[in-house]
């Protein structure tokens, strides 16, 4: 059974390894019996149908915790519609989270709604079963929190639709030519970050949102790029995101919102 190995904590941060080195059944979840029980837990940009997917960690995490409140895809589940693209592995996490819908079980499933969901949404929420919003606020532990992707506070992406088209095309062509270590990839990602200066924008167009929705914690994805931003009134986080060697995501509980690391090989 595939699961996360627990490295270390430190103060609103959890520090996690994947190690991938049995071939133990992907689509067998687990008994609740020895798993981390969290109220909520959100993850972004998954981006199923590209090379990049980390689907086998993902399962891995999904085996390490037992969620009694809110599952959130926070946007970006998939790339687009290539749908040939989505590996077995992917596709058995997809099986996975639908199976998460089950009644008997305690948690909610809600997906919020990403850019680059746009095209697959009307097809794949039926498939899955998930409410699709842009938003949502939720209540735990006496803290009230707010989830959206994000890409409505980057200004590139609204004002240049066709310049970022061209930028999510040359990302695949690069996960073609480099799937396994995403050299090539990881450099492009990292200059058009650059580039764009969205991890930057995209927070502070969170945290004024955020106050207007009187809110204590936002949580975006959208960046790639996992952060964590506190100011007096209100507390921003990024989930960051599942294509890369360190994947990221956020979980909650009474005692407040942990940003969790995942190390892989």
């Amino acid at each position: 059974m595939k699961s996360l190995i627990h490295l270390r904590d430190e103060p609103g941060v959890s520090y996690w390894r994947f190690v991938d080195n049995d071939s133990g059944e992907l689509n067998q979840a687990p008994p609740k019996e020895g798993r981390r029980t969290v109220h909520s837990l959100i993850i972004s940009d998954l981006h199923f149908g590209t090379a990049a997917c980390r689907a086998r960690a993902l399962l891995a995490m999904l085996n390490t915790f037992w969620i009694e409140g809110h599952l959130i895809l926070l946007g970006d589940i998939f790339h687009d519609l290539e749908f040939k693209r989505i590996s077995g592995a992917q596709w058995k996490v997809i099986s996975r989270i639908r199976k998460l819908t089950d009644p008997d079980l305690p948690l909610t499933e809600v997906w919020i709604r990403g850019n680059h969901d746009n095209a697959t949404i009307d097809i794949f929420r039926y498939f899955i079963g998930i409410e699709v919003l842009n938003e949502f606020i939720w209540e735990c532990g006496g803290k009230r929190y707010l989830a959206i992707h994000g890409d409505q506070f980057d200004h590139f992406v609204n004002d240049r639709p066709l310049m970022t088209k061209i930028i999510v095309a040359l990302h695949s062509i690069v996960q073609i030519l480099d799937p396994h270590h995403r050299h090539i990839e990881s450099w492009l990602a990292r200059k058009s970050g650059e580039w764009r200066r969205e991890s930057a924008m995209v927070a502070l167009g969170a945290l004024k949102y955020g106050r207007e929705k009187n809110v204590d914690v936002i949580f975006c994805g959208h960046t790639h790029e996992a952060l964590r931003q506190r100011e007096t009134d209100i507390e921003y986080i990024n989930t960051g995101c599942w294509v890369k060697n360190l994947c990221s995501f956020v979980t909650i509980t009474e005692d407040g919102p942990i940003l969790n690391f995942v190390e892989l090989p």
